[in-house]
């Protein structure tokens, strides 16, 4: 209709994905929401269309349950009953208690929590570490990922980074895909993975899925489901490793030329003996031959069907071994990622096209955005011991509770502000104990929660704070791994009275007598302008902001799919794998 406009945007939820979104609006309103319409480019861009999650946004946007106005709790912590307030009061709510916990506890009594729900470069959490730096001069940090921190560790003591991924478009080269606990279809794992997984298929590759669910990505590519039971993926990799060496599959040279430590040849002179990879195999260090049945009883996995997996991955060139991230969610799940790396190696399936390095499979390429300044924010604990520090904060100490910038906390965590996030109680692990500990108002004596909605988490503030959805505020969106970079416009006005976390974040800086340095007299759009400058600087074809910002979209082309170590490979004395051996 004449009187629509269409804007191209995308998703800013943490999804994995980063889809092409077109958005009807009209009147001031958003009627219709659609995906990518354009085609696919034969050898080129795909056409980044979105799931159903993605198309539906309008129904979220225009919730009756959207949190509309500021709130304060009323009643017993955890119940979810509020009253309404003004900003004004809210904002000075939290100034205050900013001021009075820092004066009482000290800087790291302060703790923005682990946040997700809506990423990019205007990001909530960020604003937060910003604030609280340039008033305390230090607040306590978190380090890792519950997404991903498993596999973001244990990458890099194989291979040195967590860029070990190829394009996706590199796997219609592949003979055999194996997908362990990778399930595209529901995880997207960045926008059209299923696709990509389809046109491997067509163009003649087995897909196998591992995975304790007969999941959707499994029905709807996989050729064969392999159950096994869950956080068992370890013991089915060492014992396919064992056979690839018992039988005289594994590629011996790329072993030779490429790696240290796969056996006492190869270890490294500070290494004592027996503790090689082959040694461990063949029960060398610990009595224990990882043979398919030893196997079979850990995995679930007949032995057979184990023996004959290895062999097809050791002999179907090449191969692509492909984790997703469930199995490193767990207790000792860094060893399944460990393990795969392993494999990998072992049948020569890195840096070759077609072939996977596995590992976190980061692709380490994309459109360069640049990131909100903090200039603090030193001491960390990991993002998984946030409950503890509320209990025995003053207890911990580096040694043992790994924190990072100090030896040990001098302070309990006293104060909480969780903006877009619903982590305190979602991603956290005994959710009882732990919604015991956020009643107990002797604990964290004051909680800020920003959201759309009254979120498990979000029920458990002090202060509930309506935020803007996305399709209310400015923000700058990059495809996860990919050659695709988003604005984000505010495309209707901001309903009832949600706020962006920036502009919320400044009357409360003002409040506290740092709005100058909080803000550098930026607005938001002024602010992602400033963090568009290294991507003008790092791509030729960038358009300009003002461009960039009207289209809604930027491509950068690449020359040629990228293959993780493929320098490396063929360059092994140039080009050094960056480890301390350089294998």
């Amino acid at each position: 209709m004449s009187d629509t406009e269409v804007f191209a945007t995308t998703c800013t939820n943490n999804c994995g994905g980063r889809c092409l979104i077109n958005v009807h609006i009209r009147e001031g309103q958003v009627v219709r929401i659609e995906s990518d319409q354009s085609a696919d480019e034969p050898g080129g861009f795909l056409a980044m269309r979105a799931c159903l999650r993605g198309r539906s946004y309008r129904q979220i946007l225009y919730h009756p349950d959207r949190l509309k106005y500021p709130q304060k709790r009323v009643g017993k912590r955890g119940e979810g009953r509020f009253e309404r307030i003004t900003w004004d009061e809210a904002t000075t709510i939290i100034a205050g208690e900013i001021r009075r916990v820092t004066a009482k506890y000290g800087a790291l009594s302060l703790y923005n929590n682990y946040a997700r729900g809506a990423r990019g470069t205007n990001n909530s959490p960020y604003w937060v570490n910003r604030l609280l730096s340039l008033y305390a001069g230090d607040y306590l940090e978190f380090y890792g990922t519950y997404s991903s921190g498993q596999s973001s560790y244990a990458t890099p003591l194989t291979y040195g980074t967590l860029a070990t991924g190829s394009h996706r478009e590199t796997w219609q080269k592949s003979k055999l895909i194996i997908l362990m606990g990778s399930n595209p279809a529901e995880m997207i794992s960045g926008t059209n993975t299923m696709y990509y997984l389809r046109l491997a298929k067509e163009a003649g590759a087995r897909i196998v899925a591992v995975d304790p669910r007969y999941s959707d990505t499994a029905v709807a590519v996989a050729d064969e489901w392999i159950p096994i039971r869950p956080t068992t993926d370890s013991a089915l990799l060492s014992a396919m490793a064992y056979v690839i060496v018992s039988e005289g599959l594994h590629n011996q040279h790329f072993l030779d030329t490429y790696c240290v430590g796969f056996d006492e040849e190869h270890l490294p002179s500070d290494v004592p003996a027996g503790n090689s990879y082959r040694a461990y195999l063949f029960g060398e260090t610990d009595g224990e031959v990882k043979t398919p049945e030893w196997a079979e009883k850990i995995t679930g996995i007949p032995a057979e069907r184990i023996r004959g997996l290895a062999r097809e991955y050791a002999t179907s060139k090449p191969a692509a071994l492909i984790l997703g991230l469930g199995q490193q969610r767990h207790a000792n799940g860094e060893q399944s990622v460990r393990s795969a790396t392993v494999l990998a190696s072992l049948t020569g399936n890195v840096g070759v096209e077609g072939g996977w390095a596995s590992g976190s499979g980061g692709r380490g390429v994309g459109v360069h955005v640049g990131s909100i300044p903090v200039p603090g924010g030193n001491t960390k604990i990991s993002c998984f011991l946030w409950t503890d520090a509320v209990l025995r904060g003053t207890l911990m100490t580096a040694k043992k509770d790994r924190i990072q910038g100090a030896e040990r906390l001098p302070a309990n965590i006293k104060l909480i502000i969780n903006p877009g996030g619903n982590s305190l109680i979602n991603q956290h692990s005994d959710i009882n104990r732990t919604r015991k500990i956020l009643e107990d108002e002797s604990l964290v004596e004051f909680i800020v929660a920003s959201d759309i909605f009254l979120t498990p988490s979000a029920r458990f503030a002090d202060l509930l704070l309506p935020a803007a959805s996305q399709y209310e505020r400015d923000n700058i969106m990059v495809a996860m791994g990919g050659d695709t970079a988003y604005y984000n416009r505010p495309l209707v006005a901001p309903l009832y009275e949600c706020r962006d976390e920036y502009d919320w974040l400044s009357d409360v800086a003002e409040k506290l007598g740092i709005k100058e340095e909080f803000t550098e007299g930026r607005s938001i759009v002024a602010w992602m302008r400033h963090l568009c400058e290294p991507t003008a600087a790092a791509h030729p074809d960038f358009p300009g902001f003002d461009e960039f910002r009207r289209r809604g979209v930027f491509r950068t082309r690449y020359t040629g799919p990228r293959v993780a170590f493929a320098d490396q490979i063929a360059d092994p004395e140039n080009h050094k794998f960056p480890t301390p051996s350089g294998k």
